[in-house]
């Protein structure tokens, strides 16, 4: 017997603008499972009718079912997804680009789920599905393709008493570790599930939708705005640490694809400063003025 539960905390990247998108959709989710769970049915509105019907499927459910929930553990577990991945991403993506990962990675994901269960377990195809999970998952796989980088802390708990373990904690853990670990880990659930002839949950939902935020964030350039990201992380590691040659040369490429940049124009000033290149640092200092 043993028990092993993780939970996404915190990241090692932080956002610089408020992301009033991911905070947006954080409360839109959480009034409709408000009205949806307490007051489904009124006089003038019927929240049943946002679910999404893989036997009768449309458009405007396919995103709308991302809204409702079916119960505060999958409330909250969404939500944590959603604000721990979505501010930096956010952030990065611009607000409306960000948006579309999430309707558009609910939908797909929706969609996955229809073709994937009239394949395998048509006998489910009558019942409907609700839940942010695919949204979130297309936050996931955009955040994989643009942040690879970065660190997530997670919140652990290994339970094995037949071992005599029993142990929690947090710890950093590089970003394309968990993310791929989760996707084989949804893989897995939604190959058993289907074996076995049952679609409590809707995995494949996960899988559609992560596909679909990896695809958006590719097509939106953001693999290479990655790229140049880790290049600025290296470069002021480096300079903490005092490598003056190291981080002037990380500096370099990330302006080479951010040619544009000020303040990091600013940065390599100081580097070369400090490694006694004056003339070097002035251009730099020239350049950062004019941007």
């Amino acid at each position: 017997m043993y028990f092993f539960y993780y939970i996404p905390i915190g990241l090692d990247v932080g956002a610089r603008k408020r992301p009033f998108v991911t905070y947006f959709l954080a409360l839109s989710c959480v009034i409709l499972f408000l009205l949806y769970r307490y007051r489904p049915i009124g006089q003038w509105w019927d929240f049943t009718l946002l679910i999404f019907q893989p036997a009768a499927p449309t458009a405007a459910t396919a995103v709308t079912h991302a809204f409702l929930h079916g119960g505060w553990m999958h409330l909250i577990g969404n939500l944590v997804y959603l604000i721990v991945f979505g501010r930096p991403l956010e952030d990065r993506l611009g607000s409306f680009r960000f948006y579309l990962v999430f309707a558009l990675s609910a939908a797909i994901g929706a969609y996955v789920h229809l073709v994937l269960t009239a394949i395998f377990s048509p006998a489910y195809l009558p019942y409907g599905v609700i839940g942010a999970s695919g949204a979130t998952s297309g936050i996931l796989g955009a955040y994989l393709v643009r942040l690879h980088f970065s660190r997530v802390r997670v919140g652990y708990w290994v339970f094995m008493p037949l071992q005599g373990v029993n142990r929690a904690g947090r710890t950093y853990v590089p970003v394309v570790f968990a993310i791929l670990f989760w996707f084989v880990l949804q893989g897995i659930r939604a190959v058993m599930q289907f074996g076995m002839g049952g679609v409590s949950v809707a995995y494949s939902v996960h899988l559609g939708g992560f596909a679909a935020g990896v695809l958006l964030a590719v097509g939106f350039g953001a693999l290479a705005r990655g790229r140049a990201e880790r290049r600025l992380a290296a470069a002021r590691r480096r300079f903490e640490g005092a490598d003056w040659f190291g981080a002037q040369a990380e500096y370099a490429e990330y302006l080479a694809i951010e040619q544009g940049d000020a303040g990091v124009n600013a940065e390599l000033a100081r580097a070369r400063f400090a490694a006694g290149d004056r003339p070097g640092a002035r251009e730099c200092y020239v350049e950062a003025v004019r941007l």
